[in-house]
């Protein structure tokens, strides 16, 4: 009778202390591997105009350390945002490596995302609040996630950035539009995964060491496409302006295939151009002095000397 007490009240007691290391944010369960957090509306953050969600990891136990370790608590923590709708600007912060899902959520008045973790976001439906949509992990997976300018008949631009410490997948979704003022940023450390996904802007910024896409993947631009990247096997872009690695090569606006194979060659061809332009310009310098030097000096000369000389 005693020792099923004890274990009553020793599961209650976990049971509040991992409310606690989830910051109260929901609904706690506890897996052998892992603790999960259900976070619910109505126990986020919330002021008159904005929401926040504050997601702690396993490391920010603080007086509890030492105690979660001792029940066993010291596990990664996940939280799971799912089937909610906000009526306010959001912003969901992730610490000390925790993971975050985001998934069927509609966001009416803006979304802002920065997870030290892993972040995935799935279906949601998002309306960029005034100019910018930022949304940032150490590894980030969106899925099924279509943005378009809402204040297309305003002045505002939309200004989309998508970054990862590490990894940015980004699967079956159309980011942005080309006639819409949205410029898009997609920017991972060290790998980009496209998958059947368009991203579509005035401009695009595409940064990171790797790429990899498949035939149902695009860059599509109205203005100009800026990648620095390392390695690629192909990519299918339409752009006007192409710039990678710093150089420039201007395109007809249309499809097409681009391999980095074929735009190392092109950079090879600018290169010796440049230094046959370079050889021209010097050659052209040296006959213009040579030319005004023998015109100095017949300048110099008096004319009845000269005559003399014909």
């Amino acid at each position: 009778m005693l020792n099923s007490i004890r274990k009553l009240l020793l599961n209650l007691y976990k049971k509040h202390l991992m409310r606690i290391m989830t910051n109260k944010l929901g609904k706690v369960t506890e897996d052998d591997d892992k603790i999960i957090c259900y976070v619910e509306k109505n126990k986020c953050k919330r002021d008159k105009y904005h929401y926040t969600i504050p997601c702690y990891g396993n490391a920010v136990t603080y007086n509890y350390s030492d105690l979660s370790k001792k029940l066993n608590l010291d596990k990664p923590i996940y939280y799971v945002i799912n089937n909610i709708s906000f009526d306010k600007n959001v912003s969901i912060f992730g610490y000390n490596n925790c993971e975050v899902t985001i998934k069927n959520c509609n966001f009416e008045y803006g979304l802002y995302v920065n997870i030290n973790g892993q972040c995935t976001i799935e279906n949601p439906s998002v309306k960029a609040f005034l100019s910018n949509l930022s949304i940032s992990a150490d590894n980030l997976i969106v899925k099924n996630m279509n943005i378009k300018n809402e204040l297309i008949l305003t002045e505002y631009n939309l200004n989309i950035s998508l970054y990862a410490d590490n990894k940015l997948s980004i699967i079956d979704s159309n980011i942005g539009r080309k006639n819409e003022r949205i410029n898009i940023s997609i920017i991972a450390r060290n790998n980009i995964n496209l998958i059947n996904s368009k991203i579509e802007s005035n401009k695009i910024q595409c940064k990171t060491k790797s790429i990899q896409t498949d035939e149902n993947s695009a860059l599509i631009t109205r203005d100009k496409l800026n990648l620095n990247v390392d390695n690629f096997n192909y990519l299918i872009v339409t752009s006007p302006l192409i710039i990678y690695n710093g150089n420039t090569f201007k395109n007809n606006g249309q499809k097409k295939v681009i391999n980095q194979k074929d735009i190392l060659l092109i950079i090879k061809k600018l290169e010796f151009l440049e230094v046959l332009k370079n050889l021209r310009d010097k050659c052209e310098k040296v006959n213009n002095d040579r030319i005004n030097e023998i015109k100095n000096k017949l300048d110099s000369q008096p004319v009845i000397k000269v005559l003399k000389k014909r």
